[in-house]
C-alpha cells in the first residue's frame, strides 16, 4: 500500500539530516591536533557567526574498549566517526558521547556547541555558566567551565563520574583578533601550554578546583564598516560648508529662494542619513576605529559651528518699520 506524499516526506527529512551534517563537517581538527595528547576539546571561533567544535582523539591501543565522555554544554549537528562506532546524546544542559577503540590513529568527532549568551556579564566574573560566547559590539568574551562545582544542580551527579578522558582544551581565536585585558594585564586566563601557536591550549585540572577558561579579544572592523567609519565624517565635513553658506546667504543676495530652499532640504536630508549609518555603525562595531570615527566627527560639528558664526553675523538685519518725523 502506497501512502500519498511519504516519498516526499522522506525526501525532507534526508535534506534536514544531510544539512545537520553538513553544518557540523565545518570543524577542522587539524587546528587542535596536540602531541602526546590522547583527546583534545576544541572550540573554534573563527567563524564568528557560527562557532563550532569538536574532539580530537588518538587512539593508541586498539583495544575495542568503549569510551563515555560527559560535556558539561549541549550541542547540535553532531558529526560521528563511523570508524570507532561514535554515538551521541544530547540532554538539556549537557551531551554524551561515546565511541569504541576499535582503531588506532587519530580521529576526529565534530559538532556545534550551544553557547549560553548574556552580554551584561561581559565585565563581570563568571557564576555558574559551563560555556559562554559574550558578544557587545566587536567584542568577545569565550568562557569554559571544564570542573563542574558540586553545588551545580542542571546535571545528576551519576553522569559528573563518567569516564573523563579529556586532556587538553583548544580555543581557536579568529586570524586578526586584538587581545583585550580581562584583568592584571592578562588578555587569557589561564596560561596556555607552551605547546601553544595560533591555537591555545590550555591544561585540564582535575584537582577539585573549578577550571575556568577565559579569554577576551576583539574583531577588526570589516571593509564595508571601516569605510564607512573613516570616510563619512569626511563626507560629512564637505558637506557642511555648503549647506552652511547657503543658509545664511543674505536676503538681498537670496535670487531663487525656491532653489535654495530645495538644496537645503536635500543636504540636510543627506547629512542627516549620514549621521544615522554612522550612528549605526559606531554603535554596532564600538571599538578603536569606532572611537576615532566619533573624534573626526566631533570636530566636523565643532568646524561646523565656528564656521557658522561669522556668517550668522554678516546677517542683513530686517527691515525696519518706517517712521515718519516731524
Amino acid at each position: 500500500m502506497r501512502f500519498p506524499g511519504m516519498r516526499l516526506w522522506i525526501t525532507v527529512l534526508a535534506i534536514v539530516s544531510n544539512t545537520a551534517v553538513f553544518a557540523s563537517e565545518r570543524f577542522d581538527p587539524n587546528t587542535c591536533k596536540l602531541q602526546n595528547r590522547g583527546m583534545v576539546l576544541c572550540f573554534d571561533l573563527r567563524d564568528d557567526a557560527h562557532p563550532h567544535g569538536g574532539l580530537v582523539i588518538n587512539v593508541g591501543t586498539q583495544d575495542n574498549r568503549e569510551r563515555t565522555i560527559f560535556l558539561p554544554f549541549p550541542t547540535s549537528s553532531f558529526s560521528p566517526d563511523a570508524s570507532i562506532l561514535a554515538s551521541w546524546g544530547r540532554y538539556d544542559h549537557f551531551t554524551i558521547v561515546s565511541f569504541m577503540q576499535a582503531n588506532s590513529g587519530i580521529h576526529d568527532i565534530g559538532f556545534e556547541p550551544l553557547f549560553s549568551a548574556n552580554a551584561d556579564q561581559l565585565d563581570e566574573s563568571v557564576t555558574s555558566e559551563s560555556l559562554l560566547f559574550l558578544r557587545r559590539g566587536l567584542e568577545r568574551k569565550f568562557v569554559y567551565r571544564h570542573v563542574i562545582p558540586s553545588s551545580a544542580t542542571n546535571f545528576p551527579m551519576e553522569i559528573q563520574h563518567l569516564d573523563d578522558s579529556i586532556n587538553a582544551i583548544a580555543v581557536v581565536r579568529p586570524e586578526k583578533a586584538v587581545g583585550l585585558e580581562l584583568a592584571n594585564g592578562k588578555t587569557e586566563t589561564p596560561e596556555p601550554l607552551p605547546e601553544s601557536r595560533s591555537t591555545r591550549f590550555y591544561e585540564v585540572t582535575t584537582n577539585g578546583k573549578p577550571s575556568i577558561i577565559e579569554l577576551r579579544y576583539e574583531l577588526p572592523p570589516t571593509g564595508k564598516e571601516t569605510i564607512i567609519l573613516t570616510y563619512s565624517s569626511k563626507l560629512a565635513g564637505a558637506l557642511a560648508g555648503p549647506f552652511i553658506a547657503i543658509l545664511f546667504f543674505k536676503l538681498k543676495e537670496n535670487i531663487r529662494p525656491r532653489i535654495r530652499r530645495i538644496i537645503l532640504w536635500g543636504l540636510g536630508l543627506l547629512q542627516f542619513s549620514l549621521v544615522a549609518l554612522f550612528a549605526y555603525t559606531a554603535w554596532t562595531t564600538r571599538g578603536e576605529t569606532a572611537g576615532v570615527a566619533v573624534g573626526d566627527w566631533s570636530v566636523v560639528i565643532f568646524t561646523a559651528v565656528v564656521s557658522a558664526l561669522p556668517l550668522w553675523l554678516q546677517r542683513e538685519p530686517r527691515s525696519l518699520a518706517l517712521t515718519v518725523k516731524p
